[in-house]
């Protein structure tokens, strides 16, 4: 059975890969024949699929000579920076409240990372290495690296593998 761990972190790399995905055909290919609709506004770029029902439009603005971009989808809004750094807000389709956020990073340097605030409540559940790595959960107040070992999730604390879960919005340890 799948965690709600495993089902938002799905969720998010979703989010994330369509909005990549989405900058990446609208703006890298302009030339290129797409079924969308593109206007101007005054400084913004507005672009649009027309033939998709209204419930699941995308919609892509970009501004400042292609410097920011907002995503906006049914129930998800982004604010891209380029095309490597971006906060997306996943949003409650019955009441308008922001169910999560999710920051993509790319530090001047080091390597570049989502951290994910899995509920919206302020305080981060998890980052991830763009580029892989291990997934680090926020326990104790800090971050640290997890593995996972028959489809068990642990870390190393004080010296000790400990496994934990992702319960009621909060990495806990199982107690065995």
């Amino acid at each position: 059975m799948l965690s709600k761990l495993t089902v938002k972190l799905a969720l998010s790399i979703s989010v994330l890969v369509n909005c990549l995905l989405i900058v990446v055909a609208f703006v890298a290919h302009p030339g290129k024949s797409q079924p969308e609709s593109r206007s101007a506004l005054g400084p913004f770029s507005i672009v649009t699929s027309p033939g998709l029902p209204p419930a699941s439009k995308k919609y892509l603005i970009g501004f400042e000579q292609g410097r920011f971009y907002w995503t906006v989808e049914s129930d998800m809004l982004s604010l891209n920076v380029g095309l490597s750094q971006s906060v997306t807000l996943k949003i409650s389709p019955t009441n308008d409240h922001i169910e999560a956020v999710t920051l993509e990073l790319n530090p001047q340097s080091g390597q570049g990372f989502y951290v994910s605030d899995l509920n919206a409540d302020g305080i981060p559940d998890k980052k991830q290495a763009k580029m892989g790595g291990a997934l680090q959960i926020f326990y104790g107040g800090e971050f640290i690296d997890s593995f996972v070992e028959g489809g068990r999730r642990y870390i190393l604390k004080d010296g000790r593998k400990q496994e934990v879960v992702f319960e009621n919005w909060r990495w806990l340890p199982i107690q065995h």
